[in-house]
């Protein structure tokens, strides 16, 4: 009996009763005949002992090599992480959330504010300046304060675009984006990068931030001098304090912070 090979639905029931009327009372059966169709060939699989064997299973986890590398490659995601190696696991996960999880989400960020925004507003990024941000920062640098910003966003333009265009650009002494230099808060690295970028101990820096998991323990464990956590009105992060992250003071109103750095 012929069975043409094709990707036919027919053709994957006709397959699909061979095994069930066929190859499987064969297999469970003391004695029987095996039917083989044209098109079908039946080998005798080696003992466990047999070199082939070993061949075989070379193969399959080649195979598996194949598709996790594919997968690394199309999705930027490292191939250690999908072989469980823990080794060097900050820097790994660093890249993997700068290089794939990043973009996904701000994928999908654009897509929501697209949907619930106006086009103006969706053509600007939805970006408004804080209540009273203009104020301290302007502020700030008119009392000798140098200035710098720390941000995980994925572009390299995004944040010096929108400083240029609100005209603060030149209030800032240093920009340092985590996709550029390849470091993400919480690292404290980060912080200290931005440090020898103002030429500032970190013990005589103030960080002011709005992330209590996000910002406060790279800034803790990069030795920062004062941690100032803004908790926005709207309530964007919440703020939650535990025993080994703390913040030295709340505001509720931006501006606040300029009475903590007279």
């Amino acid at each position: 009996t012929e069975v043409p090979i094709s990707g036919s639905t027919d053709n994957m029931e006709r397959i699909a009763s061979y095994i069930d009327q066929s190859l499987k009372p064969f297999l469970k059966g003391d004695r029987g005949v095996l039917p083989v169709y044209k098109g079908y060939d039946l080998e005798r699989l080696p003992n466990a002992s047999n070199s082939a064997s070993w061949r075989r299973s070379e193969d399959i986890i080649a195979i598996r090599k194949d598709m996790f590398d594919a997968v690394a490659a199309c999705f930027r995601v490292p191939v250690s992480l999908l072989y469980g190696n823990t080794n060097n696991f900050e820097s790994v996960w660093t890249s993997f959330v700068t290089c794939c999880v990043d973009p996904i989400a701000r994928a999908i960020a654009d897509e929501i504010a697209r949907k619930t925004l106006t086009e103006a507003e969706w053509a600007a990024g939805g970006r408004v300046v804080v209540d009273g941000g203009v104020e301290v920062i302007k502020t700030l640098k008119e009392r000798g304060y140098k200035l710098g910003i720390i941000s995980n966003l994925i572009g390299e333009h995004e944040v010096p675009d929108w400083l240029e265009e609100d005209g603060l650009d030149s209030y800032f002494d240093t920009v340092v984006l985590s996709s550029v230099c390849g470091i993400r808060k919480p690292s404290p690295e980060i912080y200290l990068l931005a440090c020898r970028n103002l030429g500032v101990d970190p013990a005589d820096c103030v960080s002011v931030a709005d992330n209590v998991k996000t910002d406060l323990p790279g800034a803790i464990k990069a030795g920062i001098g004062a941690n100032i956590v803004y908790d926005s009105p709207e309530g964007k992060h919440p703020v939650v304090f535990t025993d080994e992250l703390k913040a030295d003071a709340v505001v509720k109103d931006f501006r606040e912070v300029l009475n903590y750095l007279p």
